[in-house]
């Protein structure tokens, strides 16, 4: 075979290869796209989490002052 008729060869061989590899890129990128869409989920249930964790925590917070003022106010009677 002349050296041109391997070049030919060659080509034709990889294309396939190279169909491949973008198949598989898109995948990737596919699997990517999924796994950052269920991280951005729990990084929002993560957050609401927080916010209500925050909020009971600022409830029982104002709870114990308003007991502490009347408690306060009990002991230095007007």
């Amino acid at each position: 075979m002349s050296s041109s008729g391997k070049d030919v060869d060659a080509a034709q061989l990889s294309q396939p290869v190279v169909a491949s590899q973008i198949s598989g890129n898109h995948t990737l990128l596919d699997k990517i796209s999924s796994i950052e869409s269920r991280l951005k989920s729990i990084e929002d249930l993560s957050i609401e989490a927080t916010i209500d964790n925050l909020r009971a925590e600022n409830i029982q917070l104002r709870l114990m002052i308003d007991k502490l003022k009347a408690d306060l106010e009990g002991s230095n009677p007007s």
